[in-house]
C-alpha cells in the first residue's frame, strides 16, 4: 500500500508526535493524552494512512518489548469505517484491536 504525498505527509507528521510522546502517553492514566484523532472527507485515505500509523507504533513496541494484544485500540465513527479499518489490518497482518 502506497501513500500519495499529502498522506505520508500526514503519517509523518502524526508519527512525529506518536514518537515524542509515545511512552509517556502509552502509560499515561489520561484518556486525552492517549487519543489521536484523523479526521477528513471520505475518500481521502484516512483508512489507509490508520492503517500506515498503526502498523508503525506496532512495530515499535515490539522493538521496545512493550507489545501486548491490548496495546492499540483503533475505533472509527461509523460500523462501515470500522469494518474497513479491520480488513485493511488484516490483511496487512496488523495486530490491532479494532472496534
Amino acid at each position: 500500500m502506497q501513500l500519495t504525498t499529502h498522506q505520508q505527509k500526514a503519517f509523518n507528521d502524526i508519527v512525529d508526535v506518536i514518537e515524542d510522546n509515545l511512552f509517556t502517553c502509552y502509560k499515561s492514566k489520561s484518556l486525552s493524552e492517549r487519543l489521536l484523532s484523523l479526521t477528513g472527507p471520505a475518500g481521502t485515505g484516512k483508512s489507509v494512512v490508520t492503517t500506515h500509523i498503526v502498523k508503525h507504533i506496532v512495530d515499535k513496541l515490539r522493538s521496545q518489548n512493550s507489545f501486548t494484544s491490548e496495546s492499540v485500540v483503533v475505533t472509527a465513527p461509523t460500523h462501515k469505517a470500522t469494518k474497513v479499518l479491520r480488513d485493511l489490518l488484516i490483511a496487512n497482518n496488523i495486530q490491532a484491536d479494532c472496534k
